[in-house]
């Protein structure tokens, strides 16, 4: 057991190919969503409404999906986005954080807003 944990076989025995068979076959073979490395703002999904909060570690993100998917992220698509929560809140906000969501093939479908809450 030490001499796998410690990689000591050498290159083109029998045990190395094993080792690397192993690995590949943990990466391209295991699903993605067994993992769940994505926080909860940055999952959407198209039946999930427009605008919906998440609370991470306490605080509110508002995920705003646009409403079709955008090329690249620019600061009009930011700003309809904010627009958009704004009127969905029926209140002014002023975000301190906006982070795009990106597909797989890396298109932008939402934006994460952190929006400073008053108390």
């Amino acid at each position: 057991m030490k001499r796998f944990l410690l990689w000591s076989f050498d290159r083109g025995s029998v045990q190395y190919d094993v080792i690397c068979g192993l690995i590949l076959a943990f990466i391209f073979l295991i699903p993605t969503t067994q993992f769940n490395d994505r926080p909860g703002y940055m999952r959407v999904f198209s039946n999930d409404p427009e605008i919906k909060a998440t609370s991470e570690n306490g605080i509110t993100v508002y995920t705003v999906k646009l409403r079709s998917a955008a090329v690249w992220d620019d600061d009009t698509h930011r700003h309809l986005a904010v627009k958009a929560l704004e009127e969905n809140l029926k209140i002014p906000i002023d975000p301190y954080r906006v982070k795009p969501i990106y597909t797989t093939i890396g298109m932008t479908i939402a934006y994460a807003i952190w929006v400073e809450e008053v108390k």
